[in-house]
């Protein structure tokens, strides 16, 4: 075999041969779709290129073999492997690259788009472009690293989503727009650990700019500007999340609408499940099969539940700090810790997380409204105290969260200075505040329902997808650098 290929050669392949017209799958199936067979001059050569696999070394040695590219598939035949051929059958691999030529384009149409798998196809010449790398696993910079599934159907089932979600809203109205990713201020949530850098003006001090936790400072930005109906599919930053459910770069689907509140989020909810349903994209539902009702559940009434603690508005520390030690949430003796030392918010999520998350795994779509006041963050306050919010839960992951949104200029600032503080307590990066966003809030949003879903989370539950690695196509925690 000449030793260019093998993995301790050179890493120079050979080339495509000049004057030949090479196809990849997509691009012969693109080509087929605008053009009939038969418009093709017969005495036209017809090259393909793609990745090489067979089912065992006895097919392949038979001629029978396999060209896959991006989901497309194709079966062939081969008669002999011709003497200008450098190696033997038994070289090739699974997953080499490979170019072939093929003696007809009839059928080529209907086998990429039924999938056949029967060796159909005639080729009459077959090469090695470039071999599958043979190291072991172990030695890869990531080895170690948390296993996961990547194929490169499911990233293009991936894509397809995200084009489909956008179908989707656009058919209901809303109108696709677009933030930017160099932003003055992240997002308030004072739990969140952004990404920063600066800019750096010629003559001027460099001017701290962030990468966002969220779209959503600008897109209410476009609420004040007259923008109604919108939504926005991006990508965002948060920093020091790394799990089976978290990447430090992940897709966030926000959408708004003016002149609601949360009833009509919560219809777009139910009709966007019943739209991925009726297309096949949720296992385990059947296209003819209704999606099921959304329930709908209060924080009190979850609390008095599994946590046995009738929750109002003004519930006062001591008893979710005594709730929290007769559960031995906090050991024996609080862990030794004072009372101050224990904010009601941080009582407030360990006794939910503990109590309450785990008994959601098994229920079906849950919205859980009416939280705490202290939980408001961008969200109205009603008539009875509670912050007019609601989050979203489905096999067994938090997928969103809705605002009944916030428009009072005062009460906005006051929230800022209150996150602030949060901020200072919890030793999370300070943000500024955007004046920008201020001034739009000054200028008027309208009553507005909006909210943000975690694009990733959502496509795991639709397809049972169980780590959010098997969606990335460049994953942190598969990177090298982490164990450098």
């Amino acid at each position: 075999m000449d030793d260019r290929f093998l993995p301790s050669g050179p890493r120079s392949y050979p080339a495509l041969p000049s004057g030949k017209r090479v196809f990849s799958l997509p691009r012969l199936k693109a080509f087929l779709e605008s053009q009939e067979p038969q418009s093709i001059a017969k005495d036209s050569e017809l090259w393909l290129g793609g990745e090489l696999q067979y089912a065992s070394s006895k097919e392949l040695a038979e001629g029978q073999f396999w060209l896959c590219d991006q989901g497309l598939r194709l079966s062939f035949l081969l008669g002999h492997f011709p003497a200008e051929a450098q190696w033997a059958p038994e070289d090739f691999r699974p997953g080499d690259r490979v170019m072939l030529k093929l003696e007809s384009f009839w059928g080529l149409k209907e086998a990429l788009g039924e999938g056949h798998n029967k060796p159909l196809h005639q080729a009459s010449f077959l090469t090695r472009l470039c071999p599958r790398k043979r190291e072991s696993m172990d030695s890869l910079p990531w080895a170690g690293a948390p296993a996961t599934t990547v194929t490169v159907e499911r990233l293009q089932v991936w894509q397809e989503f995200l084009i489909i979600l956008g179908e989707f809203f656009k058919g209901r109205g809303l109108a696709q727009v677009a933030s930017p990713s160099l932003v003055v201020s992240p997002g308030f949530e004072p739990s969140l650990e952004p990404f920063f850098t600066s800019f750096r003006v010629p003559g001027q001090d460099c001017r701290p700019l962030f990468l966002p936790t969220s779209p959503e400072i600008h897109l209410k930005k476009m609420l004040a500007q007259g923008w109604t109906d919108i939504f926005e599919i991006r990508s965002c930053y948060r920093n020091g999340e790394l799990s089976d459910h978290h990447e430090p770069e992940f897709t966030l689907l926000e959408w708004y609408r003016a002149y609601a509140n949360l009833d009509l989020i919560a219809q777009d909810l139910q009709e966007l499940f019943q739209f991925l349903g009726n297309r096949g994209w949720i296992k385990g539902l059947s296209p003819k099969e209704p999606f099921p009702l959304i329930q709908s559940i209060s924080v009190s009434e979850l609390f008095d539940q599994y946590v046995g603690l009738e929750l109002q508005p003004d519930t006062p520390y001591s008893e979710l700090y005594r709730r929290a030690l007769e559960l031995r949430l906090l050991g024996e003796k609080g862990q030794g810790l004072r009372n101050s030392e224990w904010a009601w918010d941080d009582l407030f999520h360990l006794l939910f997380l503990t109590q309450i998350e785990p008994q959601l795994q098994e229920q079906g779509p849950l919205l859980v409204k009416d939280y705490p006041p202290s939980q408001s963050a961008l969200s109205r306050i009603n008539d009875r105290g509670w912050a007019e919010r609601m989050e979203l839960y489905w096999r067994g992951l938090e997928l969103a969260n809705a605002f009944d949104e916030l428009n009072s200029p005062q009460e906005q600032l006051h929230r800022y200075e209150r996150d602030c503080q949060e901020r200072q307590r919890l030793g999370t990066t300070e943000v500024p505040l955007d004046q920008e966003f201020l001034q739009s809030v000054e200028r008027g949003i309208p009553p507005t329902g909006g909210i943000a879903l975690g694009v990733e989370r959502f496509f795991m539950a639709c397809q049972g997808v169980k780590k959010i690695q098997e969606v990335k196509g460049f994953s942190y925690s598969r990177s090298g650098w982490l164990r450098d």
